[in-house]
């Protein structure tokens, strides 16, 4: 029973991790590519990613406040969201970094572009997140009956 209260902290932490780790590939990219397209395409991803890491660190400060938010992360849709994101997003930037070395700056557009709508999707699904943990807790509780 434990396993279960510990399981979706850990997810959360486990996935910051993994963020943080394509923050830091993404960001050598950044500095070692010289096309300026690459480099604004990657720059973009960057920005979205730290977007990310807000968004988690946010819910990790939630959810040790708030025990509704400890209940909405514990929700089993959220435990496998995070789990597919954690091998998701590295494995997609880690396809993206390999079509970058193997393929030339006009031809990567479209792989870029699926990683930003990648990154952008799990950074709104983790705004929403936030939102409705923020919006429950703000909510009236109803009169207890006596």
């Amino acid at each position: 029973m434990l396993h279960c209260c510990i399981e979706p902290m850990q997810e959360l932490r486990d996935f910051l991790e993994k963020v943080l780790s394509v923050k830091s590939k993404l960001k050598e990219v950044y500095y070692l590519t010289t096309n300026a397209s690459v480099k604004s395409d990657t720059k973009r991803m960057v920005a979205g990613i730290i977007g990310i890491q807000r968004s988690i660190e946010d819910l990790l400060k939630l959810r040790a406040t708030t025990g509704l938010a400890r209940k909405v992360l514990k929700d089993r849709k959220a435990v496998l969201s995070l789990k597919k994101w954690s091998s998701g997003l590295p494995k997609r930037t880690k396809d993206y970094i390999d079509k970058k070395k193997k393929m030339k700056p006009e031809h990567l557009e479209r792989y870029s572009e699926s990683l930003q709508k990648y990154i952008d999707s799990i950074g709104e699904e983790l705004a929403t997140w936030t939102v409705d943990i923020e919006i429950l807790s703000d909510l009236p509780k109803p009169p207890k009956e006596k």
